[in-house]
């Protein structure tokens, strides 16, 4: 019979030690955060590790997708990994207002993250009112036959 592997919570020191090598190693990487139940202090032994990338330049798919290999290998757990750059405003905000856990260049990476706050904050009144929208329609009653 096989035995199960229980996964234990990874500390905070192995999470930014594990990205910060990969990072390090990758020139092409401006920025990694740590967002999501890890960088809030909720996670369970079965949660994925979110972590968001900044590149220097813009990056293809398959190097999105290699790169979350990597680190998944450097983590020995599954990583969400999210393009930053490329994210939409609110995603983006959920990332930045996690933990930077590495920086190639800080004057950049800062430009990033205020670049996100001020879009998120434009964009704020347009997603209330999507959200008002949304809700409106899920609490009308259903028509039978529809």
């Amino acid at each position: 019979m096989p035995r199960s592997t229980v996964q234990s919570v990874l500390s905070p020191e192995h999470i930014a030690a594990a990205v910060r090598s990969v990072a390090a190693a990758d020139r092409r990487i401006l920025a990694l955060y740590l967002f999501g139940s890890y960088a809030r202090g909720e996670a369970s032994p079965a949660s994925d590790v979110d972590l968001g990338v900044l590149f220097v330049t813009p990056q293809p798919l398959t190097e999105v997708v290699d790169l979350e290999s990597r680190l998944e290998g450097a983590l020995g757990r599954r990583v969400d990994l999210v393009d930053a750059g490329r994210a939409s405003a609110f995603l983006a905000l959920d990332v930045v207002k996690g933990e930077r856990l590495y920086c190639a260049d800080e004057e950049r990476c800062d430009e990033f993250d205020l670049y996100v706050l001020r879009r998120a904050a434009d964009l704020a009144p347009f997603e209330r009112a999507r959200r008002r929208m949304l809700l409106a329609v899920a609490d009308r009653p259903s028509r039978p036959g529809s």
